[in-house]
């Protein structure tokens, strides 16, 4: 049995760098649950072939309904396209459930996994939060078209930028997910049979007040999903719009 790596803090860190403690703090705060909000998603799928030229590419309006976060880490995704859509919906999904990723990473405790917190260089008040995962289970997707591995074969390195300043306090501004389990072999709609060789995450956070709520939410404005693998790569992008009601 692997044994659980330390918390780590940097050294040379200012008596303002946030410990766990209060990013755990943080992140029950902004990733909460909520009630139902419908966002408008706009959606972009990439195929590429190995040599890096266009081999196809989508594009879809579709609705997310956003529920908040769950405070042992799980989430619900809702996302709904037109009659002909269910495809792209599928597709669209792969981001939605990312989109989600970070809170339950930062929620859901996980005595295993590996901590660090440091300042940015040259970033004024922002700081870098990496969580590790130190087990290495099989690497799966949720289907052929979801491209989104289930929480059992969730495992990588999480990074998420947090930025504040003395006025505002510290938010969290972004979020990368590199899988560590790869490659694994895989079947993918577009591509059919593949080996998976990387698989990456980036998302970019917008806060938002909702009626009644005093304290933002924190919630996904856009999302990149990257699959590389043996032929060819597939980019999908979700860019989220809360609806005014």
């Amino acid at each position: 049995m692997k044994a659980a790596l330390p918390l780590l803090f940097c050294c040379v860190a200012s008596a303002q760098t946030p410990d766990m403690q209060q990013i755990t703090a943080l992140a029950k705060t902004y990733f909460r649950d909520s009630a139902e909000l419908p966002m408008n998603v706009s959606f972009t799928k990439k195929i590429t072939r190995p040599d890096g030229t266009l081999q196809r590419q989508r594009h879809a309006n579709l609705t997310m309904l956003f529920h908040g976060y769950r405070q042992n880490g799980g989430m619900t995704v809702s996302a709904t396209g037109g009659i002909f859509q269910r495809g792209v919906t599928l597709d669209s999904m792969s981001a939605d459930f990312a989109a989600f990723a970070a809170g339950r990473i930062l929620l859901k405790k996980d005595d295993t996994a590996y901590f660090d917190v440091r300042p940015r260089p040259q970033a004024g008040d922002s700081f870098l939060v990496t969580i590790e995962d130190t087990g290495h289970p099989p690497f799966k997707l949720i289907s052929d078209r979801v491209l989104f591995p289930p929480e059992r074969s969730f495992c990588g390195t999480a990074t998420f930028t947090l930025s504040g300043n003395p006025a505002s306090g510290p938010h969290f501004t972004h979020f990368t997910w590199t899988a560590s389990n790869l490659p694994a072999n895989a079947t993918i709609a577009d591509l059919g049979s593949v080996q998976i060789l990387t698989y990456k995450i980036d998302e970019d956070f917008q806060t938002r007040n909702l009626r009644g709520e005093t304290t933002p939410f924190v919630l996904p404005k856009t999302v990149h999903i990257q699959v590389a693998t043996d032929k060819g790569q597939i980019d999908i992008t979700d860019e989220y719009t809360p609806q005014e009601k």
